[in-house]
């Protein structure tokens, strides 16, 4: 009986030692590489956005970044740029380099928010001392818990293009060179024949002021002398032309309209 109660308790202590150790290795931290081989334990739109990252993914763009990186600071850059890159440290030897003094102080630490700290003096810098463009720049986020490996090597070859617009020539720039549109400013001028009407030119041309119309209770008085007998204004629109003979007014509805109608006949008898 002894016997078979060690035997229970070794075999339950060992079972408590395996599930250890299954769970310190499914809760170990992953490395960034293994994103793509962990996209089968993604779902829904986990999925959808691992795969489109894994899609974008230009692996001889990531290597001439690394190559550029070893050449500005002197030390060997991983094949695996989100974790050779997470703490900061290599970013900021960088960018000293290329801006002596732009960071100060960089922190040689293990702790997540001082790394964190460094990308953010990194990205801080290409704001603010060589006038990079925001959309030109990564976030913490990207790098850091690697989100986006598209994104970082974007940043850092717009990086690479800042400085040497910056003056660092030591190691060439990696990114296109920039295209320069030249436009000459033309006047614009009106076709005459083409298809656009004066309703729809708007204002592209000066136009002539006309005549202010007066379309008021004298517009026939003052417009006798140029529109009389003018067939397009007829006798009814040219309203007070002329001076209009005022007729007597009846007084057919007074009381006295009998009375005043027979004086008036035998007067004129």
């Amino acid at each position: 009986a002894a016997r078979a109660g060690g035997r229970a308790r070794g075999h339950a202590a060992g079972g408590r030692k395996g599930a250890c150790a299954r769970a310190e290795r499914l809760f170990e931290p992953q490395p960034a590489d293994r994103t793509a081989a962990m996209s089968g334990l993604l779902y829904g739109l986990d999925k959808e956005l691992a795969q489109r990252e894994a899609d974008k993914r230009d692996t001889a763009l990531e290597g001439k970044v690394r190559t550029y990186l070893e050449g500005v600071t002197g030390e060997s850059v991983g094949d695996d740029l989100l974790e050779a890159l997470k703490d900061g440290t290599i970013l900021c030897k960088a960018m000293n380099v290329v801006a002596p003094g732009s960071i100060a102080k960089i922190h040689q630490s293990t702790m997540p928010f001082k790394q964190m700290e460094n990308i953010a003096n990194f990205l801080k810098a290409c704001r603010q001392v060589l006038n990079m463009h925001e959309s030109d720049l990564f976030t913490t986020a990207d790098l850091y818990d690697g989100k986006s490996v598209v994104n970082l090597t974007s940043g850092l070859v717009a990086f690479s293009r800042a400085a040497a617009k910056h003056g660092y020539t030591k190691t060439p720039s990696i990114a296109p060179k920039e295209s320069v549109v030249r436009r000459s400013l033309k006047k614009w001028s009106i076709n005459p024949n083409s298809t656009l009407s004066k309703m729809t030119q708007g204002s592209s041309s000066t136009m002539e002021k006309s005549g202010v119309q007066r379309q008021g209770p004298t517009f026939g008085a003052d417009h006798t002398q140029t529109m009389w007998g003018n067939t397009e204004v007829s006798k009814l629109s040219l309203g007070s032309s002329r001076v209009m003979d005022r007729p007597d007014i009846s007084r057919a509805n007074d009381i006295t309209f009998g009375h005043d109608a027979g004086n008036r006949t035998s007067k004129r008898t």
